[in-house]
C-alpha cells in the first residue's frame, strides 16, 4: 500500500495495530471457550511481547535510519568524510535522506567550482604579470620629448598596450588598444606586440612595420 510506504506515523500505527488485533482475536476465542479468567502469567507474557515487538518496530522504523543520517550529517559537519545515504524509503526519513544527498551533491558541485576558480585565478595572475613584463621598465631618453607613461588593465587581463622602441635610425612609439577584455585581448596584445618587434627588424619605416603586422594578423584573427 502506497499511503502507508509515504507516512512512517501510519506505518508504525499499522504496526502496533496488529498486536491489538491479536489479542482481540485471542479474548475472543477464549470468551467463546467459556473460560471465566484469564492466569496473570498470561498477562505478563502478553505484556512482554507486545513490549519488545513495540521496541523492534521503533528500532527499526525510526532508530537504525535515523543513526545512519545522523551519522553522516555530522561528519559532513565536522569536516569529515561522509557517504552518500541509499534508501528506498518514501516516507519521512526517506525524504531527510534525499535532502542529505541533494545538499551534499551541491556543496561538492561548490567544492569543485572554487577549486577550478582559484586554479584559473592563478593561471590569470601568471598571464597578468606575462603582461606587466611586456611593458617597457622606464621611459625612453629622446631628445625634444618629456615622455611618461603607465598602463594598468580595468581586469585582469586587458589588450591595451604600449611599448619604445629605439633602433639605430629611429625611435617608434606605440599605443595599442585590442578590442574586449581578459583573455582572448590578451592573447591579441601579445600577437602583436610580438609582430610589431619583429618587423622593427626587417623595416625602417613606420607604415611597413604597421602594415606587415595587420596583413599577418588578418591570416590568423
Amino acid at each position: 500500500m502506497l499511503f502507508l510506504k509515504k507516512s512512517l506515523i501510519l506505518r508504525v500505527f499499522a504496526y502496533l495495530l496488529l498486536p491489538i488485533a491479536v489479542f482481540a482475536v485471542g479474548f475472543y476465542f477464549l470468551s467463546k471457550s467459556n473460560q471465566q479468567s484469564i492466569g496473570l502469567e498470561i498477562y505478563g507474557y502478553s505484556l512482554g511481547i507486545t513490549f519488545a515487538y513495540i521496541i523492534l518496530v521503533y528500532l527499526y522504523e525510526i532508530v537504525r535510519p535515523m543513526h545512519v543520517i545522523l551519522a553522516q550529517i555530522k561528519a559532513l559537519l565536522a569536516g569529515r568524510k561522509y557517504s552518500r545515504i541509499f534508501t528506498q524509503r518514501l516516507d519521512e526519513i526517506g525524504v531527510i535522506a534525499h535532502f542529505f544527498n541533494e545538499v551534499t551533491k551541491n556543496i561538492e558541485k561548490i567544492s569543485t567550482d572554487i577549486k577550478e576558480g582559484k586554479r584559473m585565478l592563478s593561471e590569470l595572475e601568471v598571464a597578468g604579470q606575462i603582461q606587466k613584463d611586456i611593458l617597457p621598465v622606464e621611459n625612453p631618453k629622446i631628445s625634444g620629448l618629456d615622455i611618461v607613461a603607465k598602463n594598468r588593465s580595468a581586469v585582469e587581463l586587458g589588450g591595451d598596450n604600449f611599448d619604445f622602441i629605439t633602433t639605430k635610425e629611429n625611435s617608434y612609439i606605440y599605443i595599442g588598444d585590442v578590442t574586449g577584455h581578459g583573455v582572448p585581448a590578451a592573447l591579441v596584445m601579445i600577437l602583436v606586440h610580438t609582430l610589431i618587434h619583429t618587423f622593427v627588424e626587417f623595416y625602417d619605416n613606420a607604415f611597413e612595420i604597421i602594415t606587415n603586422t595587420n596583413r599577418r594578423l588578418k591570416t590568423r584573427i
